[in-house]
Formats: structure tokens, C-alpha cells, sequence
């Protein structure tokens, strides 16, 4: 039997708290440590060394009379004192796009955008999963299985653990952060101060495709000759080694988002 995971939930509005609780509290190897209204009585419980620490906290974006940054700063809060917790954010303030026609509205292409905002803040601050509590039938699910692959070491985002959608939604939100051409020359020089390689530029570029695990090490491979694993498991675990040490070089989290923020506002990106 697989570990059980401690979870603790996070929500001002009774109903929907109280409800996300019974959803999950019967999964057998989930256990619902506690639920709370704030911030406050969150980071009093996770202060008590008495209680146990959660794995996963389950943290609503929208907090009454707030706007979305609360749950920003909530997130990058619980980031920066238990960088073991992880956090998934469980919102109704979105605009789905894959429920949304919205080829020929304005206004609801202006909501996706806003969208891919707040994922891209969330994101940002250190949250590993997104969820969307509007799409009726699905919660209990998505909720379970966000849980299951953010355990397993995954993000999740809506009903399926991607890699693009996320990497997307972050590049809409970087591009606005820095629009500057810079130069392929000066690239080359900026790896040279991180002492960057080759391989770890390469490695960059191909995250802003939002490819597959194995799309991206073949590439590299075909690219650099590299000796890498054929096998899913040995591949996974060789880029993730290639990560964490790219993450280490720019001095930052080794976090999707957070590496390529890092590497578009050095300058080792250029954003179209």
C-alpha cells in the first residue's frame, strides 16, 4: 500500500471547505490532517511542533474581499518557510480554455489571458498544481489524482499532469515581463557567467516548448551525442539530474517556472 499523504485544506468559504474535506477524507491513503478559514490559523498550526507537518496543502486563490494575490503570497510564504510542502491551488476565478470557445469573444479571450496570469503567478510563488473547482463532476477526482502525481514528484494542472499547458501559461506571463531582443552573442556570454554549457542552453530552450521527457532528452541526444537512457524511468531521472543542476548554476528553486523566469530575465532567453 502506497504512503498515506497528509493533507490540510485552505478556504474562507464554509461550504466549499467543508465539502473538498468528505470529497477526499475516504481516499485510503489520504488522510485530512485539518481545515482552516486563514492564513493565520494555517501558519499557527504548521508553527506547532506538536502537529505534524502536511505534504500537500490545498489552498484556495480567492480569498473573500481579496483578490487572487493573497493566495499568491500565501503560496510564496509556505514556499519559503516548509520548502517541503507542496501546494496546489484550487480555484473558481478561471477561465478555462479548454472549455471555452473563445475564438470570437473578446471578453473571454481577455479572461483566458488573465487566466494564464494567475496560473503563471501561482506557479511563480511555488505551487505545483492547479485546479479548476468550476468544472462540474470532476473535483473529487482531479483533486484525488492531483494529489497521487504531485506525490509522485509531477505538476498537475486541470485533469492531466502537463508539462506544455503550464510551460504556455507561463510564457504569456513572462513575455509581458520582458519583451527585450537580446542579441545570440550576448546569450554565450551570460552562460558563460552561470557556467552554463552547451547542453544546458539547449535544455532551456527546449523547456519553452513545453515538450515531453522523452521528446526533449532524444533531442539532446540527436543534438550532443549524449549517452542517454533509452529507458522512461532512467530518462526521466537523467533530466532531472540536468535540472536540478541548471537550477543550481542560476541559484534558483529547481522548479520549472522558477528556472526559466531565471533564465529570461538574465537574458538567456529570447522571447518572440
Amino acid at each position: 500500500m502506497e504512503t498515506v499523504k497528509k493533507i490540510v485544506i485552505v478556504d474562507d468559504h464554509d461550504a466549499t471547505r467543508v465539502g473538498i474535506f468528505f470529497m477526499i477524507s475516504g481516499a485510503p491513503d489520504i488522510e485530512v490532517l485539518r481545515d482552516f478559514s486563514n492564513q493565520k490559523y494555517l501558519f499557527d498550526f504548521l508553527h506547532d511542533e506538536t502537529t505534524p507537518n502536511p505534504d500537500i496543502i490545498l489552498l484556495d486563490m480567492d480569498f473573500r474581499n481579496e483578490s487572487h494575490t493573497e493566495g499568491v503570497e500565501i503560496t510564496k510564504k509556505i514556499k519559503n518557510e516548509f520548502n517541503n510542502i507542496e501546494v496546489i491551488i484550487v480555484s473558481a476565478n478561471f477561465d478555462n480554455p479548454y472549455f471555452t470557445d473563445e475564438k470570437n469573444d473578446k471578453e473571454k479571450r481577455a479572461g483566458i489571458e488573465n487566466s494564464y496570469n494567475i496560473i503563471a503567478e501561482a506557479l511563480n510563488a511555488g505551487a505545483k498544481g492547479f485546479i479548476d473547482s468550476k468544472v462540474d463532476g470532476y473535483l473529487k477526482q482531479d483533486i484525488i489524482r492531483g494529489i497521487h502525481c504531485i506525490a509522485r514528484g509531477d505538476s498537475y494542472f486541470f485533469n492531466v499532469p502537463v508539462l506544455q499547458t503550464v510551460v504556455e501559461a507561463f510564457l504569456q506571463f513572462a513575455k509581458r515581463k520582458n519583451t527585450k531582443t537580446i542579441a545570440e552573442d550576448n546569450i554565450k556570454t551570460i552562460a558563460e557567467k552561470f557556467n552554463l554549457d552547451e547542453i544546458d542552453l539547449e535544455y532551456l530552450k527546449l523547456l519553452t516548448t513545453g515538450g515531453k521527457v522523452e521528446t526533449i532528452a532524444n533531442e539532446l541526444s540527436l543534438k550532443f551525442n549524449e549517452n542517454i537512457p533509452k529507458s522512461e524511468r532512467s530518462m526521466i531521472k537523467w533530466i532531472n539530474r540536468r535540472q536540478e543542476t541548471i537550477a543550481k548554476k542560476l541559484g534558483v528553486l529547481n522548479r520549472v517556472t522558477v528556472i526559466l523566469l531565471k533564465a529570461i530575465k538574465v537574458g538567456l532567453i529570447v522571447l518572440e
